[in-house]
């Protein structure tokens, strides 16, 4: 069985240090085409407020850095490993729980102790820092172990900064869809709850909210299509996220996980 992806962020010096700027590098205005990942639906004056969000997001997201993955191994098991459902949650700092201070509270380990309690389960985390879902699926897919019988693909912060498109996404989810569901049953995870992150202002969350939202809906009809399942929509409070105000605390990763279960077993 390989090794989790657990590629360290690219913002990050080799003493573990954020190097400033580098996570809003994606948010420069020369390399933005923001228009493009819109939905046709969505209210274009919001295009007007691009420039806007772009400079906000400079100097809001500029210092933010790349939280810690758990303490503990990305690995687990909640009974006997032969015979085991094997359970992947693959993705983002998001997927991983970055910044949370123990495995335990993860998305995977949460998921895995649900199903648990009728079966034993194998549970893995695989996740890289900042990854968009163009990585996951060229860089990420074959560091999978084989076989599975469940995957949960939770991706959407990084594209969301960058210049995804929404044609661009769709691409690259029923690409990364094609190879996941020959796997075993497969979930896709919503964006990261912009909407909500205190750390976030107008115009920045207003235009963040609308792209991932745009996102949101094509995944949902990109999951369908090819026999996966969807889960989005997560409201949280401000108990929801870490002390920088976008990543997840372990009550926000509990609001998620519930969500998927009640998708995965309704």
């Amino acid at each position: 069985t390989r090794q989790p992806h657990t590629r360290r962020p690219s913002n990050r010096k080799p003493d573990g240090r954020a190097c400033r700027g580098l996570t809003l590098g994606k948010l420069r205005a020369h390399a933005m085409t923001w228009g493009a990942g819109y939905d046709a639906r969505v209210n274009p004056f919001l295009l007007a407020l691009d420039p806007i969000a772009v400079r906000q997001g400079k100097k809001s997201l500029g210092d933010l850095a790349m939280p810690d993955a758990p303490a503990g191994s990305p690995f687990g098991a909640t009974g006997a490993v032969a015979g085991a459902r094997r359970v992947v949650v693959l993705g983002d700092e998001f997927a991983g729980g970055w910044g949370l201070a123990s495995q335990d509270e993860t998305l995977a380990a949460r998921l895995a102790s649900r199903i648990g309690v009728a079966e034993d389960v194998v549970w893995q985390t695989s996740a890289t820092g900042g990854a968009t879902l163009r990585q996951v699926h060229r860089e990420m897919l074959d560091y999978l172990p084989s076989p599975l019988d469940m995957v949960v693909l939770w991706v959407g912060w990084g594209d969301l900064l960058e210049k995804t498109t929404v044609d661009e996404w769709r691409r690259e989810l029923a690409a990364t869809l094609a190879i996941l569901c020959r796997t075993g049953r497969v979930l896709v995870v919503g964006c990261p709850p912009v909407a909500s992150m205190p750390r976030l202002g107008f115009p920045l969350k207003a235009v963040l909210a609308a792209r991932a939202d745009s996102f949101d809906k094509v995944a949902a009809e990109v999951a369908a299509a090819a026999g996966a399942m969807f889960a989005g929509s997560f409201d949280l409070g401000a108990d929801g996220f870490l002390a920088d105000g976008v990543h997840l605390s372990a009550v926000g990763q509990a609001v998620v996980a519930d969500r998927v279960g009640a998708t995965l077993w309704p």
